[in-house]
């Protein structure tokens, strides 16, 4: 018989102390230890070069190769942004061809033309539009790659225009010796086509063998994005990169006109080249063009000989010519702001524009801008009136066009509308059917402006 105290032994549970970790107890086998499975040896540590990846592909005896990493071209090559963003396309060939008449130096001043779509001159020897690419007188807004080949209006102000050609032809047929110039500023709103004018002046001019001389933009004389240096002669600030850049436009469109012109006399390009007289005007040129030292000599000197008599005429053209009226991105070594007008290129315009120069004959041609911030005192020197002696107004502005003609460049006539109307109907660009309901609706919303007209064009009727 089993004793009272191991029952009472058996059902008391076990005590043990919470601090003291109890003993960790194997279990029970019968096994006997040289029956079991030897353990394996273990192998040597993976190298610490080896990569993980390399060590799975291993273990499963697949081996992946990686293609090289190739360093990633960049998108645009240096210039080449800005080649795409100035880049002008004149013809699309997807567009319906229409016929035009040509635009000819026969048309100058013929009232009767007025309100009529010309096409450029263009053709297989006509070389125009290369020389007006040259001369950078194409825009990038225009439109122009909506349609199958340029073409323009004929509006009220082309026929003034082409009263300056009149008159300075008038005076060159009669063979008289005396000067013959006209000054003319194009002024109008946003929008109103006067930089197409300057190409329709442009394209007379050419056709006519003038010599053409063009600033295309004069934001670009201003900005302070051209080397300068200060001349201590006239104490006037060159800027010879640009001048060497316009002398090359000048080259490649007046070519042929250049090659006839010859030096009145001797004359010396800087310090060392030396031009003789009876020499070409286009040698000239080409020597200033390769050497940006000689660029602002050469300038002159070309200017000097067509105001000589027996020079071919010449138009000068500038356009924003807000830009030369507010004070310059320039400083000089005091860091005082240069004067738009104390910049050789700006001061020698605007010379020929009030009339302090002239040529023997020709045509100087100005056209503002609203692009650019108001100019109080150019505003009131185009309306012509008197400024108010409290008003704090840049007292320069005021003779520097004084006597020059003001253009003014206003919104379009119905004719005219309707004219550039049909034109975009039959290039294939406006779907509505030209009717008076829809020529009324398209006059009305764009109020006969010319870059407006052409968007509301575009949109389709809901």
């Amino acid at each position: 018989m089993v004793p009272p105290i191991l029952w009472r032994c058996l059902r008391t549970p076990p005590i043990t102390h919470p601090l003291k970790p109890r003993p960790r107890l194997h279990n029970f086998t019968t096994t006997p230890p040289l029956s079991a499975k030897p353990l394996k040896p273990k192998g040597p540590p993976p190298s610490s070069k080896m990569k993980s990846g390399i060590q799975r592909t291993q273990s499963n005896k697949i081996r992946i190769k990686k293609e090289p990493i190739v360093a990633q071209k960049p998108a645009y090559e240096p210039g080449q942004r800005k080649e795409l963003r100035k880049r002008i396309v004149l013809s699309n060939t997807n567009a319906i061809q229409v016929v035009l008449p040509t635009m000819t130096a026969d048309l100058i001043g013929n009232e009767d033309a007025a309100g009529a779509m010309f096409a450029l001159p263009s053709g297989e020897e006509d070389t125009t539009i290369d020389r007006l690419r040259a001369l950078e007188a194409f825009q990038t807004k225009q439109h122009w790659p909506f349609f199958h080949r340029p073409c323009t209006l004929f509006r009220r102000e082309t026929v003034e225009v082409g009263r300056l050609f009149e008159r300075v032809m008038q005076r060159e047929s009669t063979g008289e010796d005396g000067w013959a110039n006209e000054r003319a500023i194009l002024h109008g709103y946003y929008g109103c086509g006067r930089t197409i004018l300057l190409l329709q002046a442009m394209t007379w001019a050419l056709q006519k063998d003038w010599v053409v001389i063009a600033i295309p933009n004069a934001q670009d004389l201003v900005i302070g994005h051209t080397e300068y240096e200060l001349e201590g002669n006239s104490h006037l600030w060159l800027q010879k990169a640009y001048t060497t850049d316009l002398l090359n436009k000048i080259l490649k469109a007046n070519q042929k006109t250049l090659k006839r012109m010859k030096l009145s006399q001797s004359y010396r390009l800087g310090r060392i080249e030396e031009v003789q007289k009876g020499d070409a005007m286009k040698k000239v040129l080409e020597t200033a063009v390769l050497d940006p030292l000689l660029a602002w000599d050469a300038f002159n000197v070309l200017l000097g000989e067509l105001g000589l008599p027996g020079s071919p005429p010449v138009l000068f053209t500038l356009d924003n010519l807000n830009q030369i009226s507010i004070p310059s991105k320039y400083r000089d070594p005091a860091f005082n702001v240069i004067h738009s007008h104390d910049l050789a290129l700006p001061n020698t315009f605007l010379a020929y524009l009030s009339g302090k120069r002239s040529f023997h004959k020709g045509i100087t041609l100005a056209a503002t801008s609203s692009k650019c911030s108001r100019t109080l005192a150019l505003d009131a020197a185009l309306e012509g009136r008197e400024v108010d002696p409290y008003e704090r107004l840049d007292p320069r502005i005021g003779p520097s066009i004084e006597g020059a003609q003001i253009i003014h460049v206003d919104s379009l006539s119905k004719e005219e509308a309707k004219a550039l109307m049909d034109y975009y109907s039959e290039s294939g660009i406006m779907k509505d059917t030209v009717d008076l309901t829809t020529f009324n609706e398209k006059y009305a919303v764009s109020a006969g402006n010319p870059r407006d007209l052409f968007s509301t064009c575009l949109r389709m009727r809901q």
